[in-house]
């Protein structure tokens, strides 16, 4: 299923915010409310407010998955307010996907650390 994603010259303007995965086998999607006051026009302002919720452990421990999931993606906001368009950044597919990805990079990896010893 592919949902809204806005396109680049749809007169929106592209901001940052966090997304995460809620729960496994979900899709990608916001982190916090579908509001203007949660983007962020630079990256890396976006990526502060990142580690402040991962400094403490909390998100962890309440949201384990999310936490594990959190990371700052570009997003296409309406001009003005800055709302983003859509909430979602990926479906449960791609999300699967891209974990499966992960862990064979990860297990050539731990293939070739055991090769070299």
């Amino acid at each position: 299923m592919r949902r809204n994603f806005g396109t680049i010259d749809d007169g929106t303007v592209t901001r940052y915010v966090l997304t995460c995965v809620w729960n496994p086998g979900e899709g990608r999607q916001l982190f916090e409310a579908m509001q203007g006051r949660f983007t962020h026009g630079e990256r890396e302002a976006c990526e502060e407010r990142r580690a402040s919720f991962l400094e403490n452990g909390s998100l962890a421990s309440h949201y384990p998955h999310a936490a594990e999931t959190l990371e700052v993606r570009p997003v296409q906001c309406w001009p003005g307010h800055f709302d983003p368009i859509t909430r979602w950044f990926e479906s449960p597919e791609e999300c699967e996907a891209r974990v499966r990805m992960n862990e064979e990079r990860e297990a050539a990896r731990n293939l070739g650390r055991e090769a070299r010893k």
